[in-house]
């Protein structure tokens, strides 16, 4: 620690969450001194008797609700979720920049599906069982909520403004209709409870074998939760997680073979399958949640 310069000791202190991870940098570097001096940006709260050591602040980061503005700085970093309403609201104090925008249901029933270009992000449920066809997505947009778009089943286009964007965690049906509409491919895809009831319902036909698309990473929560009609479930290399219950309660599961690409199975993921007879568990799993193989004898 000691060889740090001075600016790459503020670059340190910038990921610190607390004053109390400050202090502990105070006790073994000498050039602490000079660091507060060249701080102008409040990297995390500072308590007010503490002001008084930083005589260059100008901005401060705020990362929750609850927190006091320190008074006479020329900007306020917001880092939590606020609404579009509530950004709107405050968008003529230009000493307030805000960093997380969500587009919700109550701005839906505004906006329709115009969205405006200072959202960040889509909330869960915010176009829940809406009629829209299509649908164009700002550049500022980078975070899709598995559920945003449930049950809309006339959606056929989803437009992006830059092919260089890239959407964490999006569900097969959504990656489907970027990448059809755009030719952006996918890289972080969730098959959800919905893509599994709308593959389903494609294939005009119910199977004992329980179908997951090339290309996912992530089998979502209760994906197929109580699904009794499954024997047997064949998982694609690029499966790295299996969430909470995404299996539980499918009775007449016999057999499951898990990818070696597989790094996490999360809280109950295969409980109550009582038919299942066996599991090899992948070299490279590096989590495994609560009883995830639990059996409850009734």
């Amino acid at each position: 620690m000691s060889q740090l310069t001075t600016q790459e000791l503020i670059k340190v202190v910038d990921y610190f969450e607390t004053f109390e991870d400050f202090k502990k940098l105070i006790l073994c570097n000498k050039k602490i001194a000079k660091l507060m001096n060249e701080i102008t940006l409040s990297p995390f709260h500072l308590p007010v008797e503490y002001l008084k050591f930083f005589p260059h602040l100008t901005k401060q980061q705020i990362n929750k609700p609850e927190l006091e503005k320190i008074p006479g700085m020329k900007e306020y970093i917001i880092l939590y979720p606020v609404s579009f309403h509530k950004y709107h609201k405050h968008s003529c104090n230009k000493q307030l920049y805000y960093t997380k925008i969500e587009f919700t249901s109550e701005e839906q029933k505004e906006f329709g599906a115009s969205i405006p270009s200072e959202c960040t992000s889509i909330n869960d449920n915010c176009f829940n069982n809406s009629d829209i066809t299509e649908i164009t997505l700002p550049r500022n947009i980078k975070h899709i909520s598995l559920n945003s778009f449930l049950h809309c089943t006339q959606l056929k286009n989803i437009y992006v403004t830059s092919s260089k964007i890239f959407y964490p965690r999006v569900s097969y049906l959504m990656s489907k209709l970027i990448t059809q509409t755009n030719g952006i491919i996918c890289n972080d895809i969730v098959f959800t409870l919905e893509d599994r009831i709308h593959s389903t319902l494609s294939n005009g036909k119910i199977t004992n074998i329980a179908f997951i698309p090339k290309g996912i990473q992530e089998i979502g929560q209760s994906c197929f939760e109580n699904c009794p009609q499954y024997e047997k479930v064949s998982i694609p290399q690029t499966v790295g997680f299996i969430h909470n219950n995404a299996f539980t309660g499918c009775l007449f599961l016999q057999t499951i073979t898990l990818p070696n690409s597989l790094l996490s199975i999360d809280d109950f993921a295969f409980s109550n399958c009582v038919s299942l007879k066996e599991i090899i568990l992948p070299s490279f799993l590096s989590k495994l949640g609560k009883m995830p193989f639990l059996v409850v004898l009734h």
